[in-house]
């Protein structure tokens, strides 16, 4: 998926500090808005998820790793000291904690997957509205 491998490129590029503000200077509002899109609860009514494969299944796997190559890229810009602020207004408080308990660069999926159940599963509409919002808010500064 090219998607994730950009993330991915992404994620291995914030490891150094100013790369990692320049990236969420310019970049951490799209990858928050790819997270939402691909959020079941945010899809409309009669809206089409997101087509990946003709496969369903297929497609909301790869509709989660999407996600979890956001969340990943997300923390690891909240790494940098400069960039916490700013993700502390993005998140509600129950899935900012969520969000910190992954730890700093931390590459394994698995420890994502918590993450993504809260906010795929456990959050309430206005809280995900809310965080989509928050990500468009986020480029427009």
């Amino acid at each position: 998926m090219l998607i994730g491998s950009i993330l991915t490129s992404l994620t291995n590029l914030s490891l150094h500090d100013t790369t990692n503000v320049k990236i969420r200077l310019y970049g951490a509002h799209i990858i928050g808005k790819i997270l939402m899109r691909n959020c079941p609860a945010l899809m409309k009514e009669g809206e089409a998820p997101c087509k990946y494969t003709s496969d369903s299944d297929e497609n909301i796997k790869l509709q989660h790793e999407l996600q979890l190559h956001c969340l990943r890229s997300l923390r690891f810009l909240y790494s940098v000291e400069k960039n916490r602020k700013t993700f502390k207004m993005i998140f509600p408080p129950q899935i900012f904690g969520s969000f910190i308990d992954v730890g700093n660069f931390n590459n394994d999926f698995k420890a994502y997957i918590p993450l993504l159940r809260k906010i795929n599963k456990k959050l309430p509409l206005e809280n995900l509205q809310q965080i989509q919002q928050n990500f468009t808010q986020m480029g427009n500064f």
